[in-house]
């Protein structure tokens, strides 16, 4: 069965961790991105990369936490060292609030009881008990027309911005990256061609908390 032989692989970037340890950014052409999660997807057949067929469509579903209702579909590039995205106007992600109920999840739940050991004596104590329960998910729906790097995401638009400039006492070469506390977003901070030990980013909302992370990599 040629089918045997295609290969599929998907690697999920859910969370901000996620892309710091990735080196993923959420930008495109300059500004901010607020994420729901990016993902790669590579197919293969014996060893060949394959592309989806011209037409066709697969979904992702995706939960959150909190929705937002203007995120549609990204796909990214490798610029200069970082994926790119770019937006599909025409793949507006569909949200979806609780209609899925078929989604089983198991409750561990500490009972008090009295057990039997093994001679028929009284034991008191805990267990655990497991019970099967059925929960509402809240998530995105996202179609996607290839493979490739893919994103869930929405330009943040925010009334105030300022530029930002950071020092790092390090002549070496540093990966500076803003990871954003209360939005699922980390930005990139660029090095100053006229000085090494500067970085500078722009359209960095104001006032919002944030953690500037500078690194970088020797011998893996």
């Amino acid at each position: 069965n040629d089918l045997d032989n295609i290969n599929i692989c998907i690697w999920e970037f859910a969370d901000k961790k996620s892309l710091v340890y990735s080196n993923l950014t959420t930008e495109a052409d300059g500004k901010m991105l607020e994420t729901a999660g990016s993902f790669n997807i590579v197919a293969n057949y014996n060893g060949k990369e394959l592309r989806l067929k011209k037409g066709e469509l697969f979904t992702v579903e995706m939960p959150f936490n909190k929705s937002h209702p203007d995120m549609f579909t990204y796909y990214g590039d490798s610029k200069d060292g970082l994926i790119d995205w770019s937006v599909d106007l025409n793949e507006p992600v569909m949200v979806n609030f609780g209609d899925d109920l078929s989604n089983q999840t198991k409750e561990v739940e500490i009972v008090e009881s009295e057990q039997f050991d093994e001679y028929g004596e009284v034991m008191d104590g805990e267990y655990y008990q497991e019970s099967e329960s059925e929960q509402a998910v809240n998530y995105y729906e996202l179609s996607a027309g290839k493979l490739g790097w893919i994103n869930c995401d929405r330009f943040y638009d925010a009334e105030n911005t300022s530029p930002l400039m950071v020092r790092v006492n390090n002549a070496e070469n540093m990966v500076v990256r803003l990871v954003f506390r209360d939005i699922n977003s980390v930005m990139p901070v660029y090095s100053n061609s006229n000085h090494k030990d500067q970085y500078e980013a722009t359209g960095i909302p104001s006032g919002e908390r944030v953690l500037l992370l500078a690194y970088s990599v020797k011998d893996e």
